[in-house]
């Protein structure tokens, strides 16, 4: 092909979320089915037939200049289209995390979007990074079980079976004499391993649904210790049965709902008590959530104009890049600081830092810009904690407070005046506070203006923290006092305590002055927006059934995970 292609097909759900996730939608000009839950999909031509295979002639009615087939469909449907003078590749089969990822560069390639291509495959990998961590942090490995209808589940050799284990579980399926992808076990061998966990998938028609709900609604499946007890997750269908980016968004919300300290303790971020979880806020946006309290632009076919983000890590510092990015931003530091983050832009001599789970780290930020502001190109920088003074600031200097490391997070692309608030998340290894330190007396505090702020700072469980800001700059983490802190916190803003001493030959006077900031913040609320590459978690063939159309079709089902 001459350049990129400007009219192109795609016959194949996992296809389709590939492209769109690119970003290369608005030049689809055929699709096929199982696709309805993209943006403005519904609205392009469907070229295939009631079995989801390609209609050579509505597919030449398009006047494609590339097709992209599923590896389900025919042979012979790619050899008329090629005789036919037009451009086709027909995918090969994706049985692995890998293999996803491989796909979606090769799409980049295909439709001329290869830095969409490769911002999505560092984001899919910087979720799996947060997965990675959370799993071996985690005491144990639950047990889980997808019942489906018609009494199937998803057995040895099934994706599925492997986004279990990635996510942490242990499918029980795998302990019982089964020689297919997708048995029938009995009601005694469900009964006899009662798992701690069950599975259940939603579709557009039933989101709203409780977990519970979406089950099989048998006799087998209600004696459950894990129904019974309220541990179901519901995850989205399509984002399990289709082998492409979103999958990601399944395996981490499985992850955070089996192992909830773990999750805690990694992210920062608390899990919902009460057992069902769901996906379904999840926009394809990995390591970057962004949500808008207006209207969001929008595309000439009518999409959501997308955020995305990017990581680089050189000289000791993690740079997050999002671009389009507008109402509250969330970025994911944890991951990008791990050994196996991936390094792009970097310098010749730059490496990534082995960062073990437990070490002091700035885990994320949040950025809630203000009302109208977009930033077309934010980057949002953090250095390692050392205990090191930055260059060009001095040391802590806080009566009853003593720093325990500094760092430096540094906005471009917008500034202070627009950003409403700001909270940096991040963990503090115990070995690194003063002996006796409480959690309550750990506090941030901010270098801004020649003098360091106390920020009102939680504690949000076991080694993880928060604080809010108005803006970025130098930062130390440090211990104070009980008294300290809950007098810095009441403000609900930031108190700037200014030392100074003045010295004569026999005295030394120390003179501690302490103003407080009491003007409210500003709030945003938070409506689901865009994704990139985030907040909302494809599969291969075997990615599980998870809808009703298996007890009528394998092969239907097969089409809708291609």
């Amino acid at each position: 092909m001459d350049g990129a292609p400007k009219r192109i097909v795609v016959v194949g759900a996992s296809g389709a979320q590939t492209v769109w996730e690119l970003g290369a939608q608005d030049r689809v000009v055929g699709i096929s089915s199982y696709t309805s839950y993209l943006d403005n999909a519904s609205a392009k031509p469907t070229v295939v037939d009631s079995y989801g295979y390609a209609k050579v002639e509505d597919v030449l009615a398009r006047s494609p200049d590339l097709v992209l087939l599923a590896n389900i469909q025919k042979d012979k449907t790619a050899q008329r289209l090629r005789e036919a003078g037009v451009t086709v590749y027909k995918f090969h089969e994706a049985s692995s995390i890998d293999d996803i990822e491989a796909k979606t560069r090769l799409t980049g390639h295909l439709v001329g979007n290869c830095d969409e291509a490769d911002d999505t495959v560092d984001l899919m990998e910087d979720h799996m990074d947060t997965v990675r961590e959370v799993r071996e942090r985690a005491d144990d490995t639950p047990t889980m079980y997808y019942p489906q209808t018609g009494g199937f589940t998803s057995g040895p050799g099934s994706f599925i079976t492997d986004v279990m284990s990635l996510a942490g579980a242990h499918n029980i399926a795998l302990d019982g004499d089964f020689t297919t992808s997708y048995p029938q076990p009995s009601e005694e061998f469900v009964v006899n391993q009662d798992p701690d966990w069950l599975l259940a998938t939603y579709t557009a028609s039933t989101k709203s649904k409780d977990a519970k709900d979406l089950l099989p609604q048998t006799k087998v499946v209600s004696h459950t210790r894990a129904y019974q007890n309220g541990n179901v997750v519901k995850v989205n269908a399509n984002h399990v049965s289709q082998p492409a980016p979103r999958v990601v968004y399944a395996i981490e919300n499985i992850t955070r709902a089996i192992h909830p300290d773990a999750w805690a303790a990694v992210t920062g971020s608390a899990v919902p008590s009460g057992g069902s979880l769901d996906d379904s806020d999840h926009d394809y946006s990995v390591g970057v959530t962004t949500t808008t309290t207006e209207t969001p632009p929008q595309s000439e076919s009518g999409a959501t104009a997308n955020a995305t983000v990017s990581f680089a890590r050189a000289n000791a510092s993690v740079t997050a890049s999002i671009r389009n990015a507008s109402g509250n931003v969330s970025v994911d530091f944890a991951n990008a600081s791990a050994a196996n983050a991936s390094v792009t832009n970097a310098s010749a001599n730059a490496s990534v830092t082995n960062i073990s789970a437990n070490a002091t780290a700035v885990t994320g930020a949040n950025v809630s810009l203000a009302n109208g502001t977009r930033a077309g190109n934010l980057t949002l920088t953090v250095s390692d904690p050392t205990t090191a003074v930055p260059n060009g600031t001095d040391p802590l200097d806080v009566a009853n407070a003593s720093a325990s490391r500094y760092f430096v997070l540094n906005a471009t692309g917008v500034s202070d005046a627009n950003v409403s608030e700001a909270t940096i998340r991040f963990r503090v290894a115990p070995d690194d506070l003063p002996n006796g330190t409480d959690s309550a007396n750990v506090t941030l505090y901010r270098h801004h203006n020649g003098t360091w702020n106390a920020l009102p700072t939680t504690h949000l469980n076991g080694s993880a923290y928060a604080a809010t800001t108005s803006g970025f700059s130098t930062y130390a983490i440090g211990a104070a006092n009980a008294t300290t802190v809950a007098n810095e916190s009441a403000s609900g803003n930031e108190t700037t305590s200014t030392v100074t001493t003045t010295a004569s030959a026999s005295t030394a006077t120390t003179t501690t002055t302490t103003t407080t900031n009491a003007s409210p913040s500003a709030s945003t609320t938070s409506t689901a927006n865009a994704s990139s590459t985030s907040t909302t978690s494809g599969s291969s063939p075997g990615f599980g059934f998870g809808l009703a159309a298996l007890a009528l079709s394998l092969a239907a089902l097969a089409l809708r995970r291609r």
